[in-house]
């Protein structure tokens, strides 16, 4: 063979290598395996070899596999490829082809840093902050370390590699060179919405469904339904009366709710677990009926009463009213402290309104109903100024029976207008009973009814017209005569009918003609026994009587014919 033929045969052989260009991905045919070293044929003058550590999976003589070729010729003049830069490249092929369809990919978290985790693919690894891990508040972020999640790619940075980095002692150090930003919060949010979707067409309200509280708030709670939060409210948690909430439920709680509310809308849901218990108020009503006696706790106390609970979650009040017959409670809390266990008695039941209405007094004998029976109208009583009003005075009678004796009952002839300028609480009165009504709570009494009215007396025995003698008991030059007609009766006679004649011809005269204490005799002018007024005239007394004798005068007249104009003057004198 010629030298000519030779170099063709070599040029040819070389020429054949050509296409093999470092740095790229090569096919290359398993042709020989050791214990510890694989050898491929990747189409080079040499076999490449890799250690068997590379390959996760057992390979067989003749099997082909894609390598990275590094160089085509090392030192030792065979080719240096490596496997695991070839499965990268192919990830990161494979990665970037997810990225661009949009697809989901699946991780595991390998790390939990200070503000997100670090994700691994494959070989690949990468970043998702807190703010993309998912769609609520993170509390404990370290329970998604080495757990598998679903994230979308936010953004590639694929970096070269240079071969490591060194410690400060020279040593070679692993990295971890996070090449993309993943989000995990819109899987989330997709799945979250797709099982809302689901839960929104299947749930109904009034089904039962299990869930998780996740979350607590002042009025109420969260509870995870699968894919959907419903709103537990505080009012919903509990037929008893809810303070705190984590006093009944708390995060990671298993609970059956009812539904109680479906916003298809607005995608809400509202749930409740009272609801799925029977309510207190049926159970109490199966048990309990008006008048029956119960034993019961004080949970409140109001100004105007006291709550009691009967049983779990129905609770009745005793209003102030109801605590007693005989005293006058102005708070519940001078009878009955909170927690404490006090027996009452049913005395209404508001179905509809779910009220119960309970009494303590009616435990007891009402003392009410037997005061007609014990005060009837005309009996005379003795009784303690308990309290004065300006319409008149409370009289105690005995505990918890009071009566009211009213201005109008104090005098037959006074008009009393302030009673505390005349009774001091604590003052013993006689009295009358004038009217009782037990029924009605109600006892009046009078002073007066003691004594006989004296304008009854007037009335019996005196009309118009008639003449009347009374006492002189004050007198006022400018007014007249003030006198007592009968008993305490009283009335002024005025100057203008103290005389006949002019009232400057008497009136300096007034204290001469008339003494206080003397008597003297009037004509009854008017007397309205309605209106308890009297009018009497001196002056009028006077004219009947002057024209009572001229009268006689003149009947004497008659029958004696020798009476002289001496003998009339001598009459009118007298």
């Amino acid at each position: 063979m010629s030298d000519n033929t030779e170099f063709d045969l070599e040029k040819g052989y070389q020429d054949s290598f050509k296409d093999l260009e470092e740095n790229s991905l090569v096919k290359a045919t398993v042709v020989d395996i050791s214990s510890d070293t694989v050898f491929l044929d990747v189409g080079l003058k040499s076999e490449a070899k890799l250690s068997v550590t590379e390959f996760d999976k057992q390979l067989s003589i003749g099997d082909v596999i894609e390598v990275y070729l590094l160089y085509t010729e090392g030192r030792s003049g065979d080719p240096i490829v490596s496997k695991k830069r070839a499965d990268l490249i192919k990830e990161k092929k494979e990665f970037v082809k997810l990225f661009k369809e949009k697809e989901p990919i699946e991780g595991t978290v390998v790390e939990v840093k200070k503000v997100g985790v670090v994700v691994k693919y494959k070989s690949i690894f990468g970043f998702i902050p807190f703010v993309l891990l998912d769609v609520k508040k993170i509390d404990k972020p370290e329970e998604f370390l080495n757990k598998k999640i679903k994230f979308y790619v936010e953004r590639i940075n694929f970096k070269e590699k240079q071969g490591g980095n060194r410690n400060r002692f020279g040593k070679k150090v692993e990295q971890i060179d996070e090449e993309f930003i993943g989000n995990r919060r819109r899987v989330a949010s997709e799945e979250n919405n797709l099982l809302k979707l689901k839960f929104l067409e299947d749930k109904k309200e009034g089904d039962i469904v299990t869930g998780v509280v996740k979350n607590i708030a002042d009025f109420g709670a969260f509870v995870d339904l699968g894919g959907i939060e419903a709103l537990l409210h505080i009012k919903d948690i509990s037929w008893l009366k809810v303070e705190k909430v984590e006093d009944y439920v708390k995060i990671g709680d298993k609970l059956n709710v009812k539904i109680l509310l479906v916003d298809k809308t607005k995608g809400k849901v509202s749930v409740g677990l009272k609801q799925t218990q029977e309510e207190p108020w049926d159970l109490f009503l199966k048990k309990y009926n008006i008048d029956d006696v119960v034993t019961g706790t004080v949970t409140s106390l109001a100004t105007y009463g006291a709550f009691i609970r009967i049983i779990d979650g129905v609770e009745g009040l005793l209003h102030i009213s109801d605590m007693s017959w005989t005293k006058n409670i102005k708070n519940p809390s001078e009878l009955v402290k909170k927690g404490q266990q006090v027996e009452v008695k049913i005395v209404n039941i508001d179905k509809e309104g779910k009220k119960i209405n309970l009494s303590l007094k009616h435990l007891l004998e009402n003392p009410w109903d037997r005061v007609e029976e014990k005060y009837k109208v005309g009996t005379k009583v003795k009784g303690r100024v308990k309290n004065i009003a300006a319409f008149g005075v409370f009289l105690e009678l005995e505990q918890g029976i009071d009566a009211l004796l009213h201005i109008d009952d104090l005098s037959w002839t006074e008009t009393v207008k302030n009673p505390h300028k005349i009774f001091k609480i604590g003052d013993e009165l006689d009295a009358v009973i004038i009217q009782c009504d037990g029924k009605n709570n109600k006892i009046k009494v009078g002073l007066k009814q003691l004594k006989e009215d004296p304008w009854k007396k007037l009335k019996d025995q005196y009309r118009n017209g008639d003449i009347i003698t009374c006492a002189i008991d004050s007198i006022d030059e400018t007014k007249g005569i003030c006198v007592t007609v009968v008993d305490d009766v009283k009335t002024y006679i005025p100057l203008n009918q103290l005389n006949i004649g002019k009232v400057e011809e008497f009136k300096d005269r007034i204290h001469k003609d008339f003494k206080v204490g003397d008597e003297i005799t009037a004509l009854i002018m008017e007397i309205n026994y309605k209106t308890k007024i009297i009018k009497l005239s001196i002056k009028e007394y006077l004219k009947r009587e002057e024209n009572k004798k001229v009268q006689e005068f003149l009947h004497n007249e008659n029958k004696d014919d020798k009476f002289t104009l001496g003998d009339m003057l001598k009459m009118k004198n007298q």
